[in-house]
């Protein structure tokens, strides 16, 4: 039996969740593949786990703090308002990085020998999509699912078909990538399950002491499709060809449909970049809009127009200075961090308040931990950085406001 809880920020949720499990496909299978090799597999329940862990204390936090706002609430409500500020932070660099890779896969995918030039030119189309009305963004979120799925489906016909993939090249017995490959590509795999995390916010809450049904079925479809296009692009490319480039179009190609068969999935993957870009670029201009009104960001970065022209050009810094692995790297350690301190403000929840059992916070945190740090060391201190920046914004705009307040009360007692 489950009863409703703040649902105000359902269709964003909803939006957000399908474009990163449908953009996925094509946006983090390379590196994760690159990292993890036919350990990829093993690497697909680590994300899932930690996400369902997460997706727990989501869902107990989101029926004591009904509403929009998601860990960024939980965060200043049970942490102090400096740790909502960088939940914020960590939301907005995440989505803006995560936008900015899907339309380097874009480039990827559809025309790889422009390269950045290409990825512009996506990029420039999902920010005018993301102008468009929630509805839009909605519908946008679906397809990039629908395209997703689609690719997928694809891939196992054409494969299963002519015939071209080899279970011998899923044996685990091959070189162990170590603990940092296997853990970091389920770090590099959590992006894909961020979103869906998120329904947790906005599904029907669960009876007390229950897991939500609605996110952890989701996350049982996303991990079931992870699974399904790690496997047979492994089984048909190999690991080591699977960690370069497009390996979904790659591997159609190689099942014997080198032109109509692998044209169509590049096709959809360029709409489901193009879908996904929208919405993430809509959900980070949000976050930066919501940190200008609270100070945290300058205050002429405020209101719907300058938020997304911000967000959109940061995107297209991203897009012009990183690599596809290092952009999808940033995003997921961003949303890693962001999902962490939904977790550690679980742990604070009263046992009146429908805590969450200790050993599902502490896992969903430690996971959030490990799996950020087990990414590549310079994309970890990358995303460091930008994340950290919130804390030192916040920390100088204590000082600031502390000493004005000094100020203030000196002149007005002379």
């Amino acid at each position: 039996m489950t009863t409703r809880t703040g649902t105000q920020g359902a269709p964003t949720a909803l939006a957000v969740a399908a474009a990163l499990a449908g953009v996925g496909v094509f946006v983090v299978l390379a590196p994760a593949a690159e990292e993890a090799g036919t350990w990829l597999t093993a690497a697909v329940p680590l994300a899932a786990a930690v996400a369902l862990c997460t997706a727990v204390s989501t869902a107990r936090l989101a029926a004591a703090h009904p509403g929009t706002g998601g860990a960024r609430v939980y965060a200043r409500e049970r942490l102090g308002d400096p740790w909502g500020a960088i939940a914020a932070w960590a939301w907005a660099v995440g989505t803006t990085a995560a936008a900015a890779a899907t339309a380097l896969a874009l480039a990827d995918n559809l025309a790889p020998e422009r390269g950045r030039s290409a990825a512009m030119a996506a990029l420039a189309v999902a920010a005018a999509l993301a102008w468009g009305g929630q509805r839009a963004r909605r519908w946008a979120g679906r397809l990039a699912l629908a395209m997703g799925v689609l690719a997928v489906a694809a891939l196992v016909a054409a494969a299963w078909t002519a015939g071209a993939a080899d279970p011998d090249r899923l044996q685990l017995d091959g070189a162990w990538p170590g603990s940092f490959g296997t853990l970091g590509a389920a770090g590099t795999l959590f992006l894909a399950f961020a979103g869906t995390v998120r329904i947790a916010e906005a599904a029907p809450r669960p009876r007390q002491g229950a897991i939500p049904v609605v996110p952890a079925f989701a996350l049982a479809g996303v991990a079931l499709l992870y699974l399904t296009v790690g496997a047979w692009t492994i089984a048909v490319l190999g690991p080591y060809r699977a960690g370069f480039g497009a390996p979904v179009v790659d591997a159609v190609a190689a099942s014997g449909r080198p032109d109509l068969g692998a044209a169509a999935v590049a096709a959809a993957a360029a709409v489901a970049s193009l879908g996904a870009g929208a919405v993430l670029i809509s959900s980070a201009a949000r976050a930066v809009g919501v940190l200008a009104e609270e100070r945290a960001l300058p205050p002429a970065l405020g209101g719907p127009t300058r938020s997304w022209a911000a967000t959109a050009v940061a995107a297209g810094a991203a897009v012009a200075l990183l690599e596809p692995a290092t952009a999808v790297g940033v995003a997921a350690f961003a949303l890693l961090a962001y999902h962490l301190l939904a977790n550690a403000s679980g742990l604070r929840l009263g046992a009146d308040e429908d805590r969450p059992p200790l050993l599902v916070a502490l896992g969903g945190l430690a996971g959030c931990v490990v799996l950020g740090l087990s990414l590549p060391l310079p994309t970890v201190m990358m995303a460091l950085a930008a994340v950290g920046s919130a804390a030192a914004v916040w920390l100088a705009k204590r000082h600031l406001n502390a000493a004005t307040g000094v100020l203030g009360e000196k002149q007005h007692t002379e």
